[in-house]
């Protein structure tokens, strides 16, 4: 049990010191921000929780408070249109995401990975999202179908 708790603080250690790093450069997404101050901080008190734990969450807040950080929406859709496609619908919200993107063929894709408490939430937005764009969704109909029943 006793190396589980170290692996666990090595661990912790190793996420909130990149994730300073990235936030040092505006690279630090709101995930990534939602994990080290809500899990990593929960650690605190147990075999679990690191050192450095205190200093590097002062650290991250600080700089997510006064460096502008890149979501990973911006960062998809500059990858996307890269590409020659367009993201359509992005949500990240804690450990979910669920992303549409129209490919540089025309063709449609989509990823949904619901985490049980947003998943509704999820669903909502994107019906949201499809009754503001329907010629777009009526398009992207089965990929649509297929985000909805991942989040069911």
């Amino acid at each position: 049990m006793n190396n589980y708790r170290n692996m666990m603080k090595q661990g912790y250690q190793e996420d909130l010191q990149d994730c300073v790093a990235r936030a040092a450069k505006g690279q630090c997404p709101p995930w990534q921000q939602d994990y080290c101050f809500g899990e990593i901080a929960q650690a605190k008190g147990t075999d679990a929780y690191p050192e450095e734990g205190d200093t590097l969450l002062a650290e991250l807040r600080r700089l997510v408070d006064t460096v502008p950080q890149r979501t990973n929406r911006e960062a998809d859709a500059a990858e996307m249109a890269a590409l020659g496609g367009k993201q359509l619908f992005y949500l990240s919200r804690g450990n979910t995401l669920v992303e549409l993107v129209q490919l540089p063929d025309g063709s449609f894709d989509g990823w949904a990975y619901p985490e049980a408490g947003d998943a509704l939430y999820a669903r909502t937005a994107l019906q949201a999202w499809a009754q503001e764009n329907p010629d777009t969704a009526r398009r992207a109909g089965d990929v649509l179908e297929q985000l909805y029943r991942e989040m069911a």
